[in-house]
């Protein structure tokens, strides 16, 4: 029966990563056609909006006096940006001198102090809670009663912004009435060589895995930051609420509410997906995937009894929201083979399906090496299979942590609800809990892989060294990613733990670097 089981898992994942993955890299070069569009037929007011959150202080100063002064070419666009400050004042004394200093106006309500240069907005919300989410209602839901706006863009602090998106984005939502969003890419500047590494982790979302669920299962994603959303549907859907993943959560609202958005793969902005420092990068990978696994739970029902989506859609979204999946699969098989050799199970239906068991990983891996390497070709124009395999073993090993959370999250819950808060966050130590969990992941494996290869050694006399070495390497390929990976994870740990905390700013970092200054990503 556990063998079975095994069977089953394993075709369960060959038949997710057929569907999705393998589709997705065999039109990884197509592009979405984007709607026809006209210009603005009469001058509307954008606001973009950046959460600011314990940011370096004289960066602030440089982005704020960048922006006063970024080209605007479009006469029908009114272009304002706002900077949403959730750092508690008496940490921003050089920031608030220099607004002092240059501002137009000063006043405020009962959430806000809000200073005002030139078309520039600087707000400091007063005893909210300190999440992206609820800093950003608060803000959108201010705009819209005092300017009576119809759209709004988001952008994440470290981000490049293009005057000309922010237009073509507004004109295509204009002249589409049917879109309710539009998103488009963010490609990491790279520190060092590790941090592209993990780099490339993240931009194969965005390269391959979110532009190719637009294209073929049409969904799209508000990933955060570089966007532009219709408000109508924004407070249609509920807006970003103070969740973990604010922007996951919204997506999926949305669609479930009959709205739809669009991504443009090509229209790319720079900056940083995570920093350079893996501890801390470490900690912002687990909150993804941790927070976009509390929306499928908390909207699962709804999704999947939703008649205004496909079936292919509601898989799509699934799948997007559980990158820990197959890494799961792959940690259940190694606990079911673990149990079948202490428990001496052994059967003829393994004896006729083990070239399948052995094979499998093999796809399953294959494909996913192709993401990475694709997407390093596709950014740096030169792919690695090195590289690849880097980028595997550290997604591989950060699923460990998730896997704990969400059997943990799945059998207990946190204080019974769906959404984390403030408190479980702040009082939550990651670091130990990383290197505990991972410690447990490859003591697992260790054994697991003891054992094959006593019960090998064991045979050795009986059969070729050729099959020995196959059985070693190829029928234990999982264990020795899950091995690797782990061993990996601690040592980007280890490097990480002495280096600077926080990102290393720059001016391509604010984004205010030009094109030329961008390295090799084109």
């Amino acid at each position: 029966m556990l063998l079975f089981i095994s069977a089953i898992l394993l075709l369960l994942d060959i038949l997710i990563l057929s569907f999705f993955d393998l589709r997705y890299i065999i039109n990884y070069e197509r592009e979405i056609e984007i709607p026809n569009y006209r210009d603005l037929d009469s001058r509307k007011t954008l606001f973009v909006l950046f959460p600011v959150k314990n940011e370096n202080q004289d960066m602030i100063i440089n982005k704020i006096e960048y922006l006063k002064n970024i080209e605007n070419k479009y006469d029908k666009l009114d272009l304002n940006f706002v900077f949403i400050d959730d750092t508690s004042m008496d940490r921003e004394d050089k920031v608030i001198n220099y607004l002092e200093n240059n501002m137009e106006d000063k006043y405020m309500d009962s959430k806000f102090i809000i200073y005002k240069l030139a078309n520039i907005l600087y707000i400091f919300r007063l005893n909210g809670i300190k999440r992206k989410g609820k800093a950003l209602d608060d803000t959108i839901y201010y705009l819209k009663n005092k300017y009576n706006i119809d759209y709004v863009s988001i952008y994440d602090f470290e981000w490049t912004v293009t005057v000309e998106y922010l237009y073509k984005g507004l004109c295509i939502l204009e002249s589409n009435k049917d879109l309710s969003f539009i998103y488009w890419n963010r490609r990491t500047v790279p520190v060092d060589y590790f941090h592209k590494i993990v780099g490339i982790y993240v931009d194969t979302f965005f390269q391959i895995g979110l532009p190719m669920k637009n294209l073929l299962d049409n969904i799209s994603m508000i990933h955060g930051s570089c966007g532009i959303i219709r408000l109508e549907a924004y407070f249609k859907s509920g807006g970003f609420t103070a969740h973990l993943t604010e922007d996951a959560s919204l997506t999926l609202r949305m669609y479930i509410n009959g709205y739809k958005g669009l991504y443009i793969r090509r229209w790319v902005e720079y900056g940083q997906n995570l920093p350079p420092n893996f501890n801390v990068a470490l900690k912002t990978l687990r909150r993804w995937q941790t927070g976009t696994f509390d929306v499928v739970i908390s909207n699962f029902i709804n999704l999947i009894k939703n008649k205004k989506l496909s079936f292919k859609q509601k898989s799509s979204f699934i799948h997007m929201f559980s990158a820990v999946f197959l890494p799961l699969i792959s940690f259940i098989l190694i606990i079911i083979s673990i149990m079948s050799i202490y428990l001496n199970i052994s059967s003829k239906f393994y004896q006729h399906t083990f070239l399948f068991f052995y094979l499998s990983p093999i796809y399953i891996i294959g494909i996913i090496l192709s993401e990475y390497y694709i997407v390093e070709k596709m950014i740096y124009n030169k792919g690695s299979l090195k590289d690849a395999f880097l980028v595997l073993l550290i997604s591989w090993g950060i699923s460990a942590l998730t896997i704990v959370y969400y059997l943990r999250r799945i059998i207990l819950g946190l204080d019974n609800q769906w959404i984390v808060t403030k408190k479980q966050i702040t009082s939550y130590k990651y670091d130990i809990y990383s290197i505990l969990v991972l410690s447990i992941f490859l003591l697992i494996n260790l054994s697991f892989f003891i054992n094959s290869l006593h019960y090998l050694i064991y045979y050795y006399n009986y059969t070729s060294t050729l099959y020995v070495l196959f059985s070693l390497f190829i029928g234990n390929l999982s264990t020795i990613i899950w091995i690797l990976s782990i061993f990996l994870l601690f040592y980007l740990q280890y490097k990480s733990k002495h280096s600077e905390s926080r990102t290393p700013k720059n001016l391509l970092y604010i984004g205010i670097a030009n094109i030329n200054n961008r390295g090799n990503n084109k």
